[in-house]
């Protein structure tokens, strides 16, 4: 029920005045991290980066009852840009080429005990799990951790 609720806000967004060069208008991601993760590098919870730059932080365990987490914090148009460079060149981007297709990801993640990803861009979304058992998902979950890591340190700074 949350991913719904996700991939339908993701349809809204991206509003912006200005294209950015690469970043598509209605470019955002949402990474959900267990708590039964054994890298204790990723504590769990749930990140959302908007198409405006919005980062939207929820610390601790994600049930379907979990709603949208609350804006923490905005990034820049520039380090948007290079996250999503990044998330691009780890294939996250490219339809199929990584990860477990997921209907409702929630559900998924907390079956599996693995980090779960939605994406939308260029009018398209997808949701999906991400292995560290799986060798073609191995680097993209390194990329997802490194950007959950930065979005969650950065986010959390905020609040405080």
């Amino acid at each position: 029920m949350c991913v719904f609720a996700l991939l339908s806000l993701a349809s809204l967004v991206g509003c912006s005045s200005q294209p950015r060069s690469g970043t598509p208008d209605d470019f955002a991601i949402g990474v959900i991290v267990p708590s039964a993760m054994t890298d204790p590098q990723l504590e769990a919870g749930w990140v959302v980066l908007d198409a405006d730059g919005t980062v939207r932080q929820f610390a601790g365990e994600v049930t379907r009852a979990t709603r949208l987490p609350r804006r923490a914090t905005t990034i820049s148009r520039e380090r948007l840009d290079a996250m999503h460079d990044r998330i691009a060149a780890a294939n996250v981007l490219t339809y199929g080429a990584v990860g477990e297709p997921v209907g409702d990801a929630s559900a998924a993640i907390a079956m599996y005990n693995t980090v779960g990803v939605w994406w939308a861009a260029n009018g398209r979304r997808r949701s999906f799990l991400l292995s560290p058992q799986l060798a073609d998902d191995v680097q993209t979950l390194g990329v997802i951790a490194e950007i959950y890591r930065e979005l969650r340190t950065e986010s959390w700074e905020q609040v405080r």
